[in-house]
């Protein structure tokens, strides 16, 4: 029984050895890949302010950062930065001034953080009312194109 025991031992010992032989003389297979990566243009941003004020957030700093970067790595994109103030407060004529001077600020701080002033399109819309709470309309958003 010993004996047997032993053989068994054997056989599978040997049949490792035989495998591992057989591994050892593949062929190495090197697979190589190309990738594209299609760049997909981001979701809209928004930068918004404070009532009657047209200074940058302390915090937007991070996100325009990004948007700067991505421009950057993408020289063909072009940026819409589009200026708004909410109709509920504020003349037409200073809404319009405000969120064209929105826009600008956002467009400024762009160009210091490395993208081209000519890949902006800048526009202020004055004032609107297409969000609730009325703050919400205090923005500039900036796309993509």
């Amino acid at each position: 029984s010993t004996l047997l025991a032993s053989s068994a031992a054997s056989d599978v010992y040997k049949r490792q050895r035989q495998l591992k032989a057989q591994l050892a003389n593949q062929p190495t297979e090197v697979v190589t890949e190309q990738v594209t990566v299609n760049q997909i243009a981001p979701a809209p941003q928004s930068v918004f302010f404070q009532i009657g004020s047209a200074v940058l957030p302390t915090n937007s700093t991070v996100n325009l950062q990004q948007i700067a970067d991505l421009v950057k790595d993408n020289p063909g994109l072009k940026l819409k930065v589009t200026g708004y103030a909410d109709s509920d407060t504020g003349s037409a004529a200073w809404n319009k001034q405000l969120s064209e001077d929105r826009a600008n600020n956002v467009a400024n701080e762009l160009v210091k953080l490395g993208v081209n002033k000519n890949n902006l399109i800048i526009s202020g819309m004055g004032g609107v009312n297409t969000l609730t709470p009325p703050a919400f309309n205090r923005r500039v958003i900036i796309e993509a194109q």
